[in-house]
């Protein structure tokens, strides 16, 4: 339970850290 969750936390992280580099990129 805790490992699976804590998979979620880092993929939510990696997913936002993609955004913010596109958008840094972007402008």
């Amino acid at each position: 339970g805790c490992f699976r969750q804590n998979i979620t936390v880092v993929t939510i992280y990696a997913s936002l850290g993609e955004h913010a580099l596109a958008h840094s990129l972007n402008e």
